[in-house]
């Protein structure tokens, strides 16, 4: 996995803000390596073996709670604030999981994940995705009540034939967490506008 210089990060951090601020799901799909990879430590069953697969995955979250069922007229009625962050990933967390996690995904391993990684330069970030309710209510510990999920992205340089100036691409997406508010959304990392 190759380390991220300044360039690179800051490169990284605005491609996955134009991601995010790309409203249309199909097109979200350009920022994916057709063969992108993705775990799902919360739902292992969440994996996925090309962009295709994570498109469609993008398109039936949508308009969906995070337990998967419809959301709903009080829920979509409830006003919500979303936020994103994201920083480069520190080593210690440079981290697939476990074999099972990643034969999910179509590797063998996580060894084999790690060379398959350390030959095509892998460069990683964390990101933070959360929602609050606006005017909600506190939990007893003080924190918003809300969603958030924590996925480390990894890039690589796009060797595709029409990718003229070999930009970075999405190429494996590993989701870290899904539930409640934590108190650790955001720590250390940029906010994403």
């Amino acid at each position: 996995m190759a380390t991220s210089s300044p360039e690179i990060t800051n490169r990284l951090k605005k491609l996955y803000a134009d991601y995010r601020n790309t409203a249309d799901i199909d097109a979200r799909g350009r920022f994916f390596a057709a063969d992108c990879r993705q775990i799902c430590r919360p739902k292992p069953t969440y994996a996925a073996q090309n962009r295709a697969t994570i498109v469609r995955y993008l398109h039936e979250s949508s308009g969906l709670s995070i337990n998967g069922a419809s959301v709903t007229e009080e829920e979509a009625s409830k006003k919500k604030k979303s936020f994103a962050t994201i920083r480069p990933l520190r080593p210690e967390e440079f981290d697939f999981g476990n074999d099972e996690l990643v034969q999910h995904a179509g590797f063998a391993t996580v060894d084999d994940l790690k060379r398959h990684a350390e030959q095509r330069g892998w460069v990683g970030m964390h990101v933070d995705l959360w929602e609050e309710e606006e005017d909600g209510e506190k939990t007893a510990d003080g924190l918003s009540q809300g969603t958030l999920i924590k996925v480390q992205y990894w890039w690589a340089r796009d060797q595709s034939k029409d990718a003229a100036d070999g930009d970075w691409i999405q190429v494996f997406h590993d989701i870290m967490y899904i539930g409640p508010l934590d108190g650790t959304q955001g720590l250390d990392s940029e906010l994403i506008k």
